[in-house]
């Protein structure tokens, strides 16, 4: 248990918010002022999550459980913060599809956009158990970024035309 508040919490977070940004921006072929400008947005955001997870880390550390709840409730709150702004990029791109490389299918970004939907959801939910159960509420952190890391892999797979491999069947 000692170890797990040693975890530095931040970086599973800040290690999906990269790639995903790396993932989006790689696709792009222009950018225009709005997009900049969300851009530095998202980045804005993302680099906030150090802060909470500082202080859960102190409040599990030397805290007790009130204090435990308040970081939980800080830290799905910049959670929350971070999917409204890749919204907001997804959604301009959405609108603006001759920024985007030839290649890139608006397919992809509405994709995108959904599948961040989820943290939409969960950081709320994630909230509201960490008034029931700190500990509870820290493992669900856990779980947003590796739900992310998997879904921008298969996708990355399926886009590769690797869906038999990942599926574990090989062509013949």
């Amino acid at each position: 248990m000692a170890e797990l508040r040693r975890l530095p919490r931040s970086v599973p977070e800040r290690v999906v918010h990269l790639d995903n940004h790396h993932d989006l921006f790689t696709r792009v072929r222009t950018v225009n002022g709005a997009l900049i400008s969300l851009n530095l947005l998202i980045l804005l955001v993302a680099s906030l999550f150090p802060w909470p997870a500082a202080v859960i880390s102190a409040s599990q550390r030397t805290g007790d459980s009130s204090d435990q709840v308040t970081a939980s409730l800080l830290y799905a709150g910049i959670g929350f913060l971070v999917p409204l702004s890749f919204i907001a990029v997804y959604s301009y791109l959405a609108r603006h599809p001759n920024l985007l490389t030839e290649s890139t299918q608006i397919q992809y970004i509405r994709t995108a956009r959904r599948r961040t939907f989820v943290s939409i959801v969960v950081f709320p939910l994630t909230a509201a158990l960490a008034v029931v159960s700190p500990f509870l509420a820290l493992a669900l952190f856990i779980a947003v970024p590796t739900f992310f890391l998997a879904a921008v892999f298969i996708q990355e797979q399926t886009e590769n035309g690797d869906a038999a491999a990942l599926a574990g069947n090989e062509p013949s």
